[in-house]
Parts: structure tokens; C-alpha cells; sequence
């Protein structure tokens, strides 16, 4: 409990930190067996080891809908933007793999389900005004998607841009959780941008 310190032996100054780290920041896959008197006894992470689950099932749950909306919303379009947009979510695991350092925590979870967001509010309105322009005009559906395309360019850029500062200044200047959060919102937004600007136009 929060009035009992923890004193443990380890073998090295880098294993002490690791471990420490872990306990401070949530890691959520993280156990240790210790003895007390002979007697093992578990010892888990700050948030608990259900928080992987809970996880899976907001970012599993956070894309059905998306998906589902999108394809009620704007049909055709949708099924395009659903492709896409499951990319960027199986784009994401993988990259968060291969960078080093990232620490899997409350604060990194609510990074990555932020990121979607972003995306879905790109993609939400890139579609848009692609169906507004085919719907006001008389123009054929290409060149209305050329022209939804280059209407939402700013938009879409203005939003991932602002976005990816602020993560990018949270990594500098923040520690822990929050640092944790900006870390994967960071390579999110950067994923979401490259998934709205070019897979979704490509597959149009």
C-alpha cells in the first residue's frame, strides 16, 4: 500500500533505474516475484495488469465505429476511408515496436487513442467536402474528389501540424505520463497525415 516503502537488492545501477522507471511510469506488463521472509509475493504496476485489455478493446472499439459511421456517412467513400484508416491503425503497433524508448503506460495509450481522433477528424473532413462538392456542382466524381481533396489540403495540414508541435514540445519539456502521451500522439499525427494525404487519396 501508499505507507509501505519497497527495498530490493538488484545486480546492477541500469537494472535499479529499469526498475524504477517501470514502477513510476505504469508499465503494464511488468510483474516481480519478491521474497518477504521466504514468502513470494507479486508485485504489479502502478495501473494494474487489466490495463493492456482495456486498451485494446477503446482502440478495437474507437475503429468499429469509425468504420461503421464512415460507411453509413458517405458510402463509397466510406469503404475507401475505412481502408485506409485500418492502415493506420495496424500502422501504429508496428511503429511504436521499432522506436526505442517508448514506455507503455496510461499517458502512451491516451497518445495513441488521441492520434486516431486527429486522423478520423481529418478523414471526417476531407470526405466531406468531397461529397459537398459532388453534390452542389455538376462535376464528375473525379474531379469532385480532386477538388475535396485540394479544399481540405490546408485544413487537414493546419490540424496535424499544430498538433505535432505540441507533442513535440511535451516531449521536450515534460516527464512521466504526459511524456509518455506526446511520444505516441507524436508518431501518430505523423502516421494519421501520411495515411489522410496520401494512402486515402491514392485509393480514390
Amino acid at each position: 500500500d501508499g505507507n509501505r516503502a519497497l527495498s530490493m537488492n538488484v545486480s546492477s545501477k541500469e537494472m535499479a533505474n529499469r526498475m524504477a522507471l517501470q514502477f513510476r511510469e505504469g508499465g503494464i506488463e511488468y510483474r516481480y516475484d519478491v521474497l518477504n521472509d521466504g514468502v513470494g509475493v507479486d508485485i504489479q504496476t502502478l495501473y494494474g495488469q487489466n490495463l493492456a485489455n482495456k486498451c485494446l478493446v477503446a482502440i478495437l472499439t474507437i475503429t468499429l465505429v469509425a468504420i461503421i459511421v464512415l460507411l453509413v456517412a458517405y458510402r463509397g467513400l466510406g469503404i475507401i476511408a475505412s481502408l485506409s484508416f485500418i492502415l493506420f491503425a495496424l500502422a501504429l503497433p508496428w511503429l511504436f515496436i521499432g522506436v526505442p524508448g517508448i514506455i507503455v503506460n496510461l499517458g502512451s495509450i491516451i497518445g495513441i487513442i488521441t492520434s486516431m481522433l486527429i486522423s478520423l477528424y481529418a478523414t471526417f473532413t476531407l470526405l466531406q467536402n468531397v461529397k459537398d462538392e459532388y453534390s452542389k456542382s455538376e462535376k464528375t466524381a473525379k474531379a469532385s474528389i480532386k477538388k475535396g481533396f485540394r479544399d481540405s489540403l490546408v485544413p487537414t495540414i493546419n490540424v496535424h501540424v499544430v498538433s505535432g508541435i505540441i507533442a513535440l514540445l511535451l516531449v521536450i519539456f515534460t516527464k512521466g505520463i504526459l511524456k509518455g502521451f506526446a511520444i505516441t500522439c507524436g508518431i501518430g499525427i505523423v502516421v494519421s497525415a501520411i495515411s489522410t494525404l496520401v494512402f486515402t487519396r491514392m485509393f480514390n
